[in-house]
C-alpha cells in the first residue's frame, strides 16, 4: 500500500468517526425527544442535527484533525523514503518511531479534550453554565470522557493498521532499552472498564431525561391528588410546568409546550416508553461496543496473524529466516515478537551451523569413502601379494625340505667315502708290511691293486658327484638368498601400506572427531584400523629380522658351499691321482719290473694321500652338518614366515571387512547428510 496518503488516511479515521458517532448520536436523539414528548414527525430532523453538527461537532473535530495530520505529515515523509528505498538516519528512524507511539497518545488526548469540549460548548450553548458541575451534567461529562477513550481506542487500532507498513520499513526488531507500553491486557481492562462506563453514564442520562419528563406529569397529579391544583386547571399547570423544564428535558428547540400531549390523554405509559428508550439506547451502546471490539480486536488481529504467518512460514518450510518480524509496539505483542525475532535468530543460526556440518560431513564422507576405494584396492592387492608371499614361501620351504633331504644323502655318501678311505689305509699298512712277500704275492697285489684302482675311481666318481651336490647346494642356497630378497621388498610393500592405513586411520579419526556425535563410530572403526594397521606393521617388521637373520645364515651358508666344493675338488683330485697310482702299481706288478723302493715310496704316498682324503672327508661331513642345520633353521623360518603370511592373510582379510563396515556407515552417513540437505533446502539461510 502506498504511504502518499497516510496522513489524510490517519486523520480521516478520527475525524470522520467523531462526526459520524456524534451524527448517529444526534439521531437517536431526535427519535428520543419525539418519543419522551409524544411527537411524530421528521420536518425539523436535518435542520436540528445540521446546526448541532456545525456549532458544536464540526469545528472542534476539524481542529484537532488538522493537529493530527501536521503530526502524521512528519510520519509520511519518512515512509515515502523509505518505500523508495532512500537511506534514513538510525537518529531519524528511532524519532520516527517515537512519533508513532507519541501519535497514539494524542489521539487519546484530542478525543478526551474534544468530547470534554463538546459537553462544555452544549452546556454554555444551552445556557446551562450555572449547571455544569451538578451530578447529572457531570454524568454526561463522564460518558463524554469515557466515550472518548473508547473512539480513541478505536481510531488507533485504524491508525496501527494504517501504520503497519511504515512500522514494518522502520526495521524495528527489538525493545532494548526503548520505553515499554501498556501491554494488550492492560489496555483491554481500561477499554472494557470504559465502555461498562459509557453505557452506564449514557443510558442513564438519557432514560433520565424520559424520567423528568414523566416527574412533570406526576407532579401535576399530584396536585390535582391533594387539591392544589383544580381538575380543570391541570391542563394549563402541566404546560406552564413543561415550559420551564422544557430546555432541559430536550434539543427539539421546534417544539414548544402547547405542541406536548397531556400525559393523561396519551394511549402509551410512562414504564413503556422508559422501558423502550432503555433498550434503544442500549442496542445503540451495544452496537458501539462491538465495533469498537471489532476494530481493536481486528488491530490485535493483524499483528497476531503477522506473527502466525511468519512461524508458519518456518514450520511449513520454504521460508525465509532471515527475515524478521517487526514490532508494531512496545507491549506485550512486541515483547512476544522480539522473542520470536530472538528464536528466529537462534534457529537461522542453528539452520546455517546444521548445513555447514552438513556439508563438511558430506565432504568427509565423501573423502573417507574415496579413500575407502583406495584402501580396499590397497587391501586386495596386500592379500593378493601376502598370498602369493605365502605360496612362494611354501614352495621355498618344499624346495629347502627336498635340499636337506639331498645334503643328508650327500653326507651319507661321504660318510661311506671315509670308511673306504679308511680300509685303503689299513690295506695299504698291511701291504707295506708284508713287501717282503709280495715278491711271492705278486698276483694277489695287482688284484688288490686293481680293486684299489677301481675303489679310486668309484670316490672319484663319488668326489665329482658332490662337487656337484656342493655346486647344487650354492645354487639353491642362491634361489633361497633371491627369494629373501624378494620376500624382503614384499614385506617393505607391506610396510609402506600399513603405514598408508594408519595413515588413513588417523585421518578418519580426525573427520570423525570433527564429525562429534554422528562421527563416533567413525572413531570406532578408525581405532580399529589403527590397531590391525599397527598389528601389521609389528608382523611386518618380525618377518624382516627374520628374512634378515635367514640371508645372514644363507651368506654363510654359500661360504661354507664354496670351501665345501673346493674340499672335494681336492678330494677328487687326491682320488683321480690314487686311481692312476693303483694303476701304475698294477701294471708295474704285472710286468714284474717295480723293485721295492720304489713299492714302499708309492705305498708311503698312498697312506699320505689317503690320510688327506680322509681329513677332507671329515672336514666335508662337519660342514655338510653345519649347511643341513643352517638349511633345517632357514625351513623353520619360511615354515615360520609362510604361518605368518597366512595370519596377514587372515588380518587383511578382516581389515577388508572392516573397510566393508566403514563404507556401510559412510553410505549410511551420507543418506542422513542428504536428506539433512533436502530438508534444509527448504529454508533460506
Amino acid at each position: 500500500m502506498s504511504n502518499k496518503r497516510l496522513a489524510l488516511r490517519v486523520t480521516r479515521n478520527s475525524v470522520v468517526m467523531i462526526i459520524a458517532v456524534y451524527l448517529v448520536m444526534q439521531v437517536f436523539t431526535y427519535f428520543r425527544d419525539g418519543l419522551i414528548l409524544g411527537v411524530s414527525g421528521l420536518s425539523d430532523l436535518l435542520v436540528m442535527t445540521a446546526s448541532y453538527m456545525l456549532s458544536v461537532v464540526i469545528p472542534p473535530a476539524l481542529v484537532l484533525g488538522l493537529i493530527l495530520y501536521l503530526l502524521a505529515l512528519r510520519i509520511q515523509r519518512v515512509a515515502l523514503a523509505l518505500e523508495r528505498g532512500e537511506d534514513v538516519p538510525a537518529e531519524e528512524l528511532e524519532r520516527t518511531r517515537k512519533r508513532l507511539i507519541g501519535f497514539s497518545k494524542v489521539v487519546l488526548a484530542e478525543n478526551i479534550v474534544g468530547f470534554a469540549a463538546g459537553y462544555v460548548i452544549f452546556v454554555v450553548s444551552q445556557g446551562f453554565l450555572h449547571q455544569i458541575l451538578r451530578f447529572d451534567r457531570l454524568v454526561v461529562l463522564v460518558s463524554n470522557l469515557a466515550g472518548g477513550v473508547i473512539y480513541a481506542s478505536a481510531q488507533n487500532a485504524l491508525n496501527e493498521m494504517a501504520f503497519a507498513d511504515v512500522r514494518d520499513r522502520l526495521g524495528v526488531r527489538e525493545i532494548g532499552n526503548r520505553r515499554r507500553e501498556r501491554s494488550t491486557t492492560g489496555r483491554q481492562i481500561g477499554l472494557s472498564a470504559a465502555l461498562v462506563v459509557y453505557a452506564i453514564t449514557f443510558i442513564q442520562f438519557n432514560v433520565k431525561d424520559a424520567v423528568e419528563f414523566d416527574k412533570v406529569g406526576d407532579d401535576i397529579l399530584a396536585g390535582v391528588a391533594t387539591g392544589s391544583i383544580a381538575p380543570e386547571d391541570a391542563g394549563t399547570a402541566y404546560r406552564s410546568l413543561l415550559a420551564e423544564r422544557l430546555p432541559e428535558l430536550g434539543a427539539r428547540s421546534s417544539v414548544g409546550a402547547d405542541d406536548v400531549p397531556l400525559p393523561w390523554e396519551r394511549a402509551d405509559g410512562a414504564v413503556s416508553r422508559q422501558q423502550t428508550m432503555f433498550i434503544m439506547y442500549a442496542a445503540f451502546t451495544l452496537c458501539i461496543c462491538c465495533a469498537v471490539q471489532a476494530i481493536v480486536s481486528s488491530s490485535l488481529r493483524g499483528q497476531l496473524r503477522a506473527i502466525a504467518n511468519r512461524v508458519r512460514d518456518v514450520l511449513d518450510g520454504g521460508g525465509d529466516l532471515r527475515i524478521r518480524l517487526s514490532i508494531r509496539a512496545m507491549d506485550d505483542l512486541g515483547e512476544l515478537t522480539e522473542l520470536l525475532n530472538r528464536l528466529l535468530d537462534r534457529f537461522h543460526s542453528v539452520a546455517r551451523d546444521i548445513g555447514r556440518t552438513a556439508k563438511r560431513t558430506r565432504e568427509s564422507s565423501e573423502a573417507i569413502d574415496r579413500e575407502l576405494v583406495k584402501s580396499e584396492a590397497l587391501a586386495r592387492g596386500t592379500r593378493e601379494t601376502v598370498s602369493e608371499l605365502e605360496t612362494t614361501l611354501q614352495s621355498q620351504a618344499a624346495a629347502t625340505r627336498t635340499f636337506v633331504d639331498a645334503l643328508r644323502s650327500f653326507r651319507d655318501g661321504v660318510a661311506a667315502a671315509d670308511a673306504a678311505t679308511d680300509d685303503q689305509k689299513r690295506f695299504v699298512a698291511e701291504t707295506s708290511a708284508a713287501m717282503e712277500e709280495m715278491a711271492a704275492s705278486i698276483r694277489s697285489i695287482s688284484a688288490m691293486t686293481e680293486r684299489a684302482g677301481s675303489l679310486s675311481g668309484r670316490l672319484s666318481e663319488s668326489g665329482d658327484a658332490g662337487s656337484a651336490a656342493v655346486r647344487d647346494t650354492r645354487a639353491a642356497i642362491g634361489q633361497i638368498d633371491a627369494a629373501a630378497g624378494e620376500v624382503l621388498s614384499v614385506l617393505t610393500t607391506l610396510n609402506k601400506i600399513s603405514a598408508d592405513i594408519n595413515l588413513l586411520a588417523m585421518n578418519a579419526a580426525i573427520e570423525a572427531a570433527h564429525a562429534g556425535e554422528r562421527g563416533q563410530g567413525f572413531a570406532v572403526v578408525a581405532d580399529e584400523v589403527r590397531s590391525l594397521a599397527g598389528n601389521a606393521a609389528q608382523r611386518t617388521r618380525a618377518i624382516k629380522e627374520l628374512i634378515q637373520a635367514m640371508g645372514e645364515r644363507v651368506e654363510n651358508g654359500v661360504r661354507q658351499a664354496d670351501a665345501s666344493g673346493a674340499a672335494l675338488a681336492g678330494l677328487t683330485a687326491g682320488l683321480g691321482e690314487s686311481a692312476s697310482i693303483s694303476r701304475e702299481i698294477a701294471a708295474a706288478a704285472k710286468e714284474q719290473a717295480a723293485g721295492t723302493d720304489a713299492v714302499i715310496g708309492s705305498i708311503t704316498q698312498a697312506v699320505k694321500s689317503a690320510d688327506a682324503v680322509s681329513a677332507m672327508m671329515g672336514d666335508q661331513a662337519r660342514r655338510g652338518d653345519e649347511i643341513a642345520m643352517a638349511l633345517e633353521g632357514v625351513l623353520r623360518r619360511l615354515e615360520s614366515l609362510a604361518a605368518d603370511a597366512s595370519r596377514q592373510t587372515r588380518e587383511v582379510t578382516a581389515l577388508e571387512e572392516s573397510f566393508a563396515a566403514v563404507r556401510k556407515q559412510v553410505d549410511g552417513n551420507l543418506e542422513s547428510v542428504g536428506a539433512l540437505d533436502a530438508e534444509m533446502a527448504r529454508f533460506s539461510v
